[in-house]
């Protein structure tokens, strides 16, 4: 069991606090660490000041601007627990700032670019962010909810899952509303996913009594895809990457969240994703139920995550 005098902090919210595996990692080594989930924490504010004046060496995957103010500005909902990143930096001082994007699809949103200078590190998810090296050092470790490799599809198999985005619009919407414009997909024996969301519980017993499988939204996203064949998706999140980079055959609905020019900039050119209407999302998989079109799987191109690598990059 390794001990040092430091402690770390994991500091995220929500669905886009992606670091647990690896806080529970670095427990299990011993090393002294602070998990602080902005939205479901507690006491985030006494936590966070009880370690001013401690040696904190910080990990975070949030949005380097997203306090109250800003967060309700930009979903509409307000989170009274959310602190400004920069705010914790100028309040903690760490002696070591390590950034790791909760995004694969845009990993910091452009006005943070000129504030990742003063990250000592920046963890990347892909193998394709090296030029983030004009900013800060690069390490790449891989994906965090990516365990282990994605198996091949399993022969006569056809599993599909919709991993659903945007369900804070959804959820605004109400879940009749949402069901009805997406029954011409879940009723041909889709099974959906939805983000640890507010709200998202209700969902599930709703789509539950609507004869509809979910799955748990703590239930992590790779095992998931492992026991599908096809993944459905709407948006532009992550989602899309995972599936798509893992092989695995990926229809993105534009389902009007975002408009089609963002979309198609955003994820054209990603392997074995396709970009289709409802109408056109709903007929394919018709067609796939029908043996007219096979779920294909392409290259796996993102790598399950090096836990080592990453303690490696905290502790030097």
């Amino acid at each position: 069991m390794y001990k040092d005098t430091q402690v770390y902090l994991f500091l995220g919210y929500g669905s886009e606090y992606v670091l647990n595996p690896l806080y529970n990692y670095m427990v299990k080594l011993g090393y002294e660490c602070v998990e602080v989930d902005m939205m479901k924490h507690p006491s985030t504010i006494s936590t966070l000041q009880s370690l001013i004046g401690r040696k904190v060496v910080l990990i975070t995957s949030a949005h380097l601007f997203f306090d109250k103010m800003n967060f309700k500005n930009i979903h509409f909902d307000a989170h009274g627990s959310n602190v400004h990143i920069l705010a914790v930096l100028e309040g903690l001082n760490p002696i070591r700032k390590v950034y790791y994007p909760h995004d694969l699809i845009e990993p910091l949103n452009p006005p943070e670019f000129p504030w990742l200078p003063l990250f000592d590190v920046f963890l990347s998810p892909l193998p394709h962010l090296k030029h983030y090296e004009r900013y800060t050092k690069v390490v790449e470790v891989g994906w965090i909810k990516k365990l282990e490799p994605t198996p091949p599809i399993i022969k006569g198999r056809l599993n599909i899952v919709h991993l659903l985005s945007e369900f804070i619009v959804y959820n605004r919407i109400g879940f009749e509303s949402t069901f009805q414009y997406w029954c011409a997909i879940w009723n041909q024996g889709v099974s959906v996913k939805l983000p640890k969301w507010p709200g998202y519980k209700e969902f599930e017993i709703e789509l539950i009594n609507k004869g509809i499988n979910v799955y748990s939204a703590e239930k992590n996203i790779f095992e998931i895809i492992n026991e599908n064949d096809v993944i459905i998706t709407n948006s532009s999140s992550s989602v899309n990457t995972e599936a798509s980079l893992s092989g695995r055959l990926t229809l993105n609905m534009m389902d009007g969240m975002i408009p089609t020019y963002m979309i198609k900039n955003t994820l054209q050119g990603l392997p074995g994703l396709h970009i289709l209407s409802m109408s056109e999302g709903a007929h394919y998989i018709s067609e796939l139920r029908a043996g007219k079109r096979q779920p294909l799987i392409n290259d796996e191109v993102l790598k399950p995550f090096d836990f080592d690598l990453a303690v490696q990059a905290l502790t030097d």
